[in-house]
């Protein structure tokens, strides 16, 4: 084996992370490696964490049918999608005049908190938890991720689905993204050092204390403004409302285009981002920029910057559990979810993603056999700091995940090659 390859299998997801111009201002950036059409089939074997899940809901739904009463939507989550808005913005106005540390003060303890929670209630809505109507439900979905500050979020509304149905594929963009923050516990700044310099500087690539997020956050409103420009272009070449494949490839992304299509959501990636820059233009032509800073600066801390909690948050909602087995998703039951809309019922959400938030304490009081024995997530924080001082083996079962595309991707090159040497043999003979 060569050093090179030698190399390679080193980094995670079987991939080097590298720059390419796709990458800019979309939630779930394709990197070189995951270039997967989201509507592409997935080969067998190939959603071993989705099969996890759905043989456990048969197993469930056999021993206690009753769960089925769980099942449907609630439109009383509706209240606290509003409530949660209004007070997100209202926070944010009645910071005008105070100081540049209150504004980063509360934006750290309270609004990447609140984020958490409007983020897991714009989720609902994807899931069709709160209304029966999807045009309804899309609807709530923009108003309730506004303040969040994601004028590309609208791309997570096709992400989300696929990821339920193929958890643990290489177009799950989770996949993705626990194979970019695993390759940056490796590389720092595109260089690979040794294993005694990686002990000591693993934690400086991570999103707790390396604000990667501000440039996604900047880039995301850049090209919202970008695709917006050029959606308004081809329309009025074309003369049609309905975008082009090329305005899509630029409002979300090119993997994407045929998502949108299926869905039957293509103008949705215009109106999203021209709701969202117009709620960011109307704050800042009203109250300045002050709103905006600390709604900027809450959409960081909910990514992990400085905010171990948030981190925690958003390491277990990627399926990291810090435990060294193979255990597609854990939970968290701790008081956190009281503010986080069930946030932390990560394993019961996704054996029946057709459970509300609110029932799904119920779930586990009726099957408790099939969660008792998981492994839990007993503290965010504890495990954003595991991941961000320890090293990969704490995270071993990752590696299991991601060494499938390495495989695939070694397995590519080889046969590449034999079919560029069998010519020259052939003629030889």
């Amino acid at each position: 084996m060569t050093a090179t390859s030698e190399q390679e299998e080193m980094i995670p997801g079987g991939f080097t992370p590298t720059f390419h111009w796709r990458v800019l201002g979309t939630p779930a950036p394709v990197f070189p490696g995951f270039e997967v059409d989201i509507c592409a089939p997935v080969g067998k074997g190939g959603e071993r964490d989705a099969v996890w899940h759905r043989n456990r809901a048969k197993s469930i739904l056999r021993d206690h049918p009753e769960v089925r009463q769980l099942f449907g939507p609630a439109p009383i989550s509706a209240v606290f999608c509003v409530a949660a808005v209004v007070l997100q913005l209202g926070v944010a106005i009645s910071l005008v005049g105070q100081p540049w540390w209150m504004i980063v003060l509360v934006a750290w303890g309270f609004g990447a908190i609140l984020n958490i929670g409007l983020f897991n209630l714009a989720h609902e809505c994807n899931h069709g938890l709160i209304f029966r109507n999807k045009a309804a439900s899309r609807w709530l979905f923009t108003f309730t991720s506004l303040p969040m500050l994601f004028p590309g979020h609208h791309t997570w509304w096709i992400e989300h689905h696929v990821h339920h149905n193929h958890l643990g594929s290489n177009k799950d963009f989770v996949k993705r993204r626990r194979s970019i923050l695993l390759a940056l516990k490796d590389r720092i700044f595109n260089y690979t050092p040794g294993p005694r310099v990686r002990r000591m500087t693993t934690w400086i690539t991570t999103p707790l204390f390396w604000p990667l997020a501000a440039f996604m956050l900047v880039t995301q409103i850049l090209r919202a403004v970008v695709g917006l420009a050029v959606y308004v272009v081809t329309a009025l070449y074309h003369r049609q409302l309905k975008p082009t494949d090329f305005a899509l490839t630029v409002l979300a992304d090119e993997h994407l285009v045929s998502g949108y299509k299926r869905y039957k959501i293509e103008m949705w990636a215009v109106t999203y981002p021209l709701v969202a820059l117009t709620m960011i233009g109307t704050l800042y032509g009203l109250f300045g920029w002050v709103p905006l800073l600390y709604l900027f600066l809450s959409a960081l801390f909910t990514t992990g910057f400085l905010q171990p909690l948030a981190f925690g948050m958003m390491l277990s909602n990627s399926h990291f559990h810090g435990h060294q087995c193979y255990q597609p998703s854990s939970s968290n039951y701790g008081p956190v979810n009281w503010i986080s809309f069930n946030f932390g019922m990560h394993t019961e959400h996704h054996d029946f993603h057709y459970i509300p938030w609110f029932r799904l304490g119920r779930l586990r009081q009726m099957a408790p056999e099939y969660y008792n024995n998981l492994k839990q997530t007993r503290s965010f924080c504890a495990l954003a700091l595991q991941f961000a001082f320890g090293t990969r083996d704490a995270f071993n079962n990752e590696e299991y995940r991601n060494s499938e595309l390495l495989r695939e991707k070694q397995s590519g090159y080889a046969a590449k090659v034999n079919s560029a040497e069998r010519p020259e043999t052939a003629g030889a003979g």
